[in-house]
């Protein structure tokens, strides 16, 4: 442990008791709060520190700060990183000169935060991440192949982000969306050590290949390794069914069995159903 000061000269202190229960998704994590509910107008923040609870241990917080309005908003960096057995933390702020410039009357402080580095562990015949606060939320992991109620299972998450460039690194964006080279081979190894066949396929995006041939996503073509990675997988493994997001549509690639969510959510046993013409992918 350490401890370490630093001498601010402020004007006043101010608290809030913002009293705000939020989640770990990618909606939820971030908190905001009006300037103006914490300093009087026409002054300038010179440290702000938020104090965070959580139902268990946090492990590993990682979080970050922003300060602005609109879409015009100065982000803290580095992220700060905290390693804790504890439920709870202060994470302090000093607010540099350039964050104050986008200090208005309309502006609010955002703290944003993430679950980060869980521990691994194995389930299901494969490597796993288990949320330290919901122990029902598991993240099946890159490359990893799984045995579920009798039905094999092969996941390889990740896609680049076509809008990175408006992204803020660490905050928005992290260039592990898309695979390591070692994921890659522990992908083949797995699928090679199954025989290159599996009843479903998880992924986030589609194989570069069933892109280019589904006329409504041609259009979405990026560079992307993750796509060209899966177009190997389309050729080597035989597969029941594919399932995928990242378009934001929900649809069916009959041809290659491929299943596009989005908005809906379905049994595995209504896809056949779906497959032929029975059910339709969007539910009234």
């Amino acid at each position: 442990s350490f401890t370490r000061t630093r001498e601010v000269p402020v004007d006043g202190t101010a608290s809030i008791n913002l009293n705000l229960s939020t989640g770990y998704t990618q909606n939820a994590n971030l908190i905001s709060v009006p300037l103006k509910d914490i300093i009087p107008d026409d002054t300038l923040p010179e440290v702000l520190t938020f104090d965070v609870s959580a139902g268990g241990s946090f492990k590993k917080l990682n979080c970050g700060f922003s300060i602005g309005s609109g879409d015009n908003f100065y982000q803290s960096s580095p992220d700060t990183a905290i390693l804790t057995s504890e439920s709870s933390a202060s994470v302090t702020w000093f607010v540099p000169q350039a964050a104050k410039q986008y200090v208005s009357p309309d502006a609010v402080v955002r703290f944003g935060y993430w679950w980060s580095e869980q521990p691994v562990s194995e389930m299901f015949g494969g490597k796993v991440q288990i949320h330290p606060h919901a122990e029902n939320v598991i993240h099946l992991m890159r490359g990893e192949v799984y045995e579920i109620e009798g039905k094999s299972f092969f996941t390889f998450g990740g896609a680049a982000s076509v809008d990175k460039v408006y992204r803020t690194e660490g905050y928005s964006w992290w260039s592990a969306e898309e695979p390591s080279l070692e994921e890659i081979d522990r992908a083949l190894n797995n699928l090679d050590r199954i025989g290159n066949k599996t009843d479903y396929i998880i992924t986030h995006t589609l194989p570069e290949r069933i892109i280019w041939e589904a006329p409504s996503f041609r259009y979405k073509i990026s560079p992307c390794r993750t796509a060209q990675f899966l177009d190997t997988v389309l050729e080597r493994v035989q597969y029941d069914k594919w399932f995928c997001g990242h378009f934001h549509i929900d649809t069916v690639i009959k041809e290659r069995r491929a299943f596009v969510v989005y908005d809906t959510v379905h049994e595995l046993s209504c896809f056949d159903k779906i497959l032929n013409g029975e059910e339709s992918m969007c539910l009234s």
